[in-house]
């Protein structure tokens, strides 16, 4: 038996070549097998495969949920110590809701956010490199064809880079203000109940709220582009 040249062990022709070869043997050796063993081998060769690449998953995802929470407690750490050795002043211009909505939800929003990008980074820079291994050692004019839709797609999204970052801050931005006027109404829901005020503030509470959704579906519109990007 031959043995291929270094530049050809990744090449995907010999590969397949390789497999058909490692098919076609275990086709001869199950000629003297029983139909039902040789599925029964097969199965548990396929339950094995579905096992494994499960508990990958399970950890993988386990993993990540670590990472977020970790990732959730420092932002919401470090944000508490700035704010509380910010001066008297600062506090004298900002609502406690915001504040609060500052800390909890986007915290939280941003870690989520960041705990995804470092999973890709790895898995997907992983991918990368094993198929650009296989790609450049099967045909050079595949790999000129992959490289160009790589820069192609990479121009895409950064375009979309800047809209995605604003319309998101002025998501966030909606939800905290939304956040602050529930927080200050829900407290000061005796003098409202008391001087009979409901329909000004909910006129406040219903703008903002429609705020929100403006600025979720603005946002909605530009992000839904980098799915078929």
């Amino acid at each position: 038996e031959s043995i291929a040249a270094p530049t050809q062990i990744f090449d995907l022709n010999v590969i397949g070549e390789r497999i058909a070869e490692w098919v076609k043997n275990l086709g001869k050796q199950g000629e003297g097998l029983g139909r039902f063993e040789l599925l029964t081998r097969l199965g548990g060769i396929l339950i094995f495969v579905v096992f494994l690449a499960g508990l990958v998953n399970y950890l993988s995802a386990v993993f990540s949920k670590y990472l977020r929470a970790k990732t959730i407690a420092m932002i919401r750490t470090d944000l508490s110590e700035h704010l509380f050795g910010l001066s008297l002043s600062f506090f004298n211009n900002r609502r406690s809701g915001d504040l609060l909505s500052r800390t909890i939800t986007d915290a939280k929003n941003t870690a989520q956010g960041l705990v995804p990008i470092v999973y890709s980074f790895v898995h997907h820079g992983t991918l990368i490199v094993i198929y650009s291994v296989f790609l450049f050692s099967t045909s050079s004019w595949l790999t000129v064809g992959v490289i160009t839709l790589v820069l192609a797609n990479y121009a895409v999204t950064r375009s979309l880079g800047s809209p995605i970052r604003s319309r998101v801050r002025k998501e966030l931005d909606q939800t905290a203000i939304l956040s602050s006027l529930l927080q200050e109404r829900f407290s000061a829901i005796k003098a409202i109940k008391s001087f009979v005020t409901e329909p000004p503030e909910l006129a406040k509470l219903g703008q903002s709220i429609r705020n929100v959704g403006r600025a979720d579906f603005r946002l909605g519109i530009i992000s839904e582009l980098e799915a078929p990007v």
